[in-house]
């Protein structure tokens, strides 16, 4: 096979096109998700470097195109519409994310870390009282005093 000069520059010229679309798509399902993500909150707070958190254990628990598939599935769909639809997979992701944001606990390969427990949304449930190490006082805070 020859390749001629011609053919060579209309394959590159092609190449940019086919990235730019990828990183598109990519921008669009971040913007999902990050929506998903606060859909599954239920509170407008949620900051952004959690959401970065939550969708790298996404990645990392269930795979890149998963991620892209979730998004797919959630454009333009509230939430609660994309959880009653049956689709088993959707909603265990679903509790995946929402495990997250209100423990703040990532299993990773069978060991828990917890990035997100001084910001896991269990604690905005309790008026009275906020993570050890954030409610004041030195090193643990009020936590180190018994009631």
């Amino acid at each position: 096979m020859t390749l001629s000069r011609r053919a060579l520059l209309s394959g590159a010229a092609s190449v940019p096109v086919a990235s730019a679309a990828a990183l598109l798509r990519q921008d669009s399902s971040d913007a999902v998700f990050e929506d998903a993500v606060r859909q599954i909150a239920g509170v407008p707070g949620i900051a952004s470097a959690m959401v970065r958190i939550v969708r790298d254990a996404f990645v990392a628990k269930f795979g890149g195109p998963a991620l892209l598939s979730f998004c797919d599935a959630l454009r333009g769909r509230p939430i609660d519409d994309a959880a009653a639809s049956g689709n088993d997979v959707l909603a265990e992701q679903v509790r995946f994310i929402a495990l997250i944001l209100f423990t703040g606990e990532i299993d990773s390969g069978g060991r828990k870390r917890v990035p997100l427990y001084p910001w896991s949304l269990a604690w905005a449930t309790l008026g009275f009282t906020k993570a050890p190490g954030l409610c004041g006082g030195p090193a643990f805070g009020h936590w180190e005093k018994a009631p």
